[in-house]
């Protein structure tokens, strides 16, 4: 199975860094970015927002992380991935929608600067912004990499039409606020 690819420099990169400079929005590499809150984006088709890559020492081939901006009162198209996602709320407000397509469970969810949130893995998501007058910053964090190290097709990974139910129903996994 191939898993890497050559760059036009001779030296190999992986699937995943392939993938990811094929997106065209900024990469931020090195040990670290000092504020992730004024960090230059790019327009992301695909997604319909501002997004970044973070590629920083350490997280090669292993994990990914990157930094999307929500416009002002605007949702992001949905997504399925077929991994877990943690997402960091760096600024804003806004609200989730967590999907189980097989027995159609839907639970939604609002957040604020500094919340942290899990997508499971195989559920279709919407991340919206409640704010109708400041965008909403999130950084989201997983292991693509490395699950493009196995698998090298991000189609596989994105909008895959394969259904499992989310292990454990959505109410387990999203708490309620209670008095």
């Amino acid at each position: 199975m191939v898993t890497e690819a050559t760059n036009k420099s001779g030296p190999k990169i992986s699937v995943y860094q392939e993938w990811m400079e094929s997106i065209g929005v900024p990469i931020y590499e090195g040990h670290f970015v000092e504020d992730l809150r004024r960090a230059e984006l790019a327009w992301w088709d695909e997604r319909q927002c501002n997004a970044a890559f973070l590629h920083l020492k350490g997280m090669d081939g292993v994990s990914e992380a990157r930094i999307v901006e929500i416009s002002p009162g605007k949702t992001l198209p949905p997504l399925k991935m077929a991994i877990g996602e943690l997402v960091y709320v760096l600024q804003g407000n806004g609200f989730s929608t967590v999907r189980d397509e097989l027995s159609g469970e839907e639970r939604s969810f609002e957040w604020n600067e500094r919340a942290l949130f899990h997508i499971p893995r195989h559920s279709v998501h919407l991340i919206a912004n409640a704010r109708g007058d400041r965008p909403a910053r999130l950084l989201h964090y997983n292991y693509l990499p490395v699950a493009m190290s196995v698998v090298p097709d991000p189609d596989f990974f994105f909008n895959n039409p394969y259904q499992r139910s989310i292990a454990g129903d959505l109410g387990s996994l999203f708490s309620e606020a209670k008095e």
